[in-house]
């Protein structure tokens, strides 16, 4: 994702796109962040979930999202996201893979 993010911005700095206009309500990172949980949306039983869990080395969705989001600081500055929030990580536990 940090390297989609990155490609997001060297384009609005070639193109001179505002990255603040906003589009429903949304500025352009927080559109990006939106689009990426909209991608992974799915509704999975309970029983689904084992099966894959036991079956398939990918994680389910939910963790494809929030595992990766809550460990980018470009998330919590897009959403103001703060100490209470639900998947907030302190900063010297998030993982910085690039």
């Amino acid at each position: 994702m940090t390297l989609a993010l990155d490609a997001l911005r060297l384009h609005a700095a070639e193109t001179g796109m505002d990255m603040n206009a906003r589009l429903d309500g949304f500025a352009a990172e927080q559109r990006f962040f939106l689009g990426w949980a909209q991608f992974w949306r799915t509704q999975t039983t309970e029983d689904a979930l084992r099966r894959q869990s036991q079956n398939s080395y990918h994680s389910p969705a939910r963790y494809r999202v929030n595992g990766v989001i809550r460990n980018l600081d470009a998330w919590y500055a897009a959403f103001d996201v703060g100490p209470d929030a639900a998947l907030y990580l302190p900063p010297d536990e998030r993982v910085v893979v690039w």
